[in-house]
């Protein structure tokens, strides 16, 4: 990271408003940015242990992913060789890591799109807004999701493994209900 942040800082020069903006979040975050991969690196132990092969190994197999088509093949042939059946096994096992690794900068833009829209709306209805739509946003139930133990349910009930009353009905309103 300190690579990283010398490089941007000798070409600050080029084009300072837009470059000393990032250099100094890379600065002020470094030592948090990049945790998901201590975490990652913990479970390719565990995963290198539990089948007795190198950490090389493991961590080489998740990085097939990323390979040109060709390449990864090739590269696939190399660890089915040397690894023999122990690599279905362990392919199973990284990609579960890989898959369950939280991207913290994806959670970020996913929040940050979904917000963008109420933000407009805050210079008309002042501060007091905001803590309305927090607890809008963690009161309303997911409607779809790619995970489907999350429907139907809000964030606060997930956390909570609690279910709670509908949001309107949390802030004192009686919902309509349809006769039938």
């Amino acid at each position: 990271m300190g690579f990283l942040i010398e490089e941007l800082q000798k070409r600050e020069h080029m084009c300072k408003h837009r470059i000393e903006p990032v250099r100094k979040y890379l600065e002020n975050h470094k030592d948090n940015l990049l945790d998901f991969v201590l975490e990652m690196e913990k479970n390719f132990m565990q995963v290198a242990m539990a089948f007795e092969v190198s950490l090389t190994d493991v961590q080489g197999i998740a990085e097939l992913r990323g390979l040109p088509l060709q390449e990864r093949w090739e590269q696939h042939a190399v660890f089915s060789g040397k690894l023999g059946r122990k690599l279905r096994f362990i392919e199973f096992a990284v990609e579960g890591i890989l898959e369950s690794t939280v991207r913290a900068d994806s959670m970020v833009e996913n929040l940050n799109s979904r917000l963008r829209n109420y933000f407009t709306l805050r210079k008309n209805l002042g501060n007091d807004y905001l803590v309305i739509l927090r607890f809008f946003i963690n009161h309303r139930r997911f409607m779809r999701s790619e995970y489907p133990e999350r429907i139907g349910h809000s964030p606060t009930e997930l956390l909570t493994c609690k279910r709670h009353r509908h949001w309107l009905e949390m802030l004192g309103f009686e919902l309509f209900k349809q006769a039938a």
